[in-house]
């Protein structure tokens, strides 16, 4: 795909996705994304969640990816149940008789709640409760713009869907938070560039301080890391690659919002300002599916157990 295609197709989600409420599905298709997906998913994907976290947009795309990974295609109406924060995306067993996790983008978009659950054998499959049958509590939090909600309550009916890889569903989404950081993290480098480009002190840009200039460049090399690793979880496959993705586009965002803040003074903090409310939703999505911290002792844990270390690859 040449650069004219791809800038066409960030014009057209930056321009689509401040205006995509409700059910993402006939939105989503609309826009044409499934055939994009089935032509080049890095492609699709990457540049719907960089778009989506640079324009600060909250959709439930994340749903539709999860339900790909899933072996599926999402019911329009329905939205997936993700684990909740702190649980480093584990999935409740199949055996549970309760669920608990959380929907993005509020819940009244949703008439059915599709629940991933782990399988004994390292799957998951699913099973599908009506919203009316869900006990749905508003998550306002640091983030109240994202629309979480948490949901729970009983499984009443019988197992669904296909017995997909469990470690599929998780490094699907993954991959697509660690884009959405990404492009998150961006917006705040774009935005204090901007700021210390135009903003002058006893005769010259802020842009022109040696500290101003390194705290800025740490942000990009970080953010290029992450970037880095993405595109080789893309070209592998490696599920690990995509928790580390994750994992350093947390660190990129994590950094950024320190160091813009910093270099922006006072004004950064805000409301009125574009720095504020993206590095809330920085902090927010971070946790979702395994904050950087929790997926780095993961893969830890993993790389002792295996005994050994993956072979490096050429994009990192």
């Amino acid at each position: 795909m040449d650069g004219a295609e791809l800038d066409l197709i960030r014009k057209t989600f930056e321009s689509a996705l401040p205006g995509m409420t409700g059910d993402p599905v006939p939105v989503l298709a609309e826009l044409g994304w499934s055939e994009l997906r089935a032509a080049d998913a890095a492609v699709a994907i990457g540049e719907l969640f960089e778009a989506q976290g640079r324009v600060g947009a909250t959709t439930a795309a994340l749903d539709v990816v999860v339900a790909d990974a899933l072996g599926g295609t999402l019911p329009v109406r329905t939205a997936v149940v993700h684990p909740p924060l702190g649980s480093v995306g584990r999935l409740p067993g199949a055996d549970t008789s309760r669920y608990e996790g959380l929907v993005l983008a509020g819940s009244e978009r949703a008439d059915h709640l599709l629940i991933p659950l782990a399988t004994e054998g390292g799957g998951v499959t699913t099973v599908v409760v009506g919203r009316g049958d869900a006990t749905v509590r508003p998550i306002a939090g640091l983030d109240p713009t994202l629309g979480l909600v948490s949901v729970s309550g009983a499984i009443t009916s019988s197992l669904t869907g296909t017995d997909a890889a469990r470690a599929s569903v998780a490094a699907a989404a993954r991959r697509a938070l660690a884009h959405e950081l990404c492009g998150l993290t961006q917006a705040v480098l774009d935005a204090a560039v901007a700021h210390v480009t135009d903003r002058h002190q006893f005769g010259r840009p802020i842009a022109a301080f040696q500290t101003v200039r390194h705290r800025l460049t740490e942000v990009f090399v970080a953010l290029t890391s992450a970037r880095a690793a993405l595109e080789a979880a893309w070209a592998t496959g490696d599920p690990l690659l995509d928790d580390a993705a994750k994992a350093l586009a947390g660190r990129a965002g994590a950094l950024a919002a320190r160091h813009c803040l910093q270099v922006t003074g006072a004004i950064g903090f805000t409301e009125e300002y574009p720095l504020a409310a993206r590095i809330r939703r920085l902090s927010v999505l971070d946790a979702l599916y395994g904050t950087a911290d929790e997926l780095e002792s993961a893969i830890g844990t993993q790389l002792l157990a295996e005994g050994r270390l993956p072979r490096p690859h050429p994009l990192i």
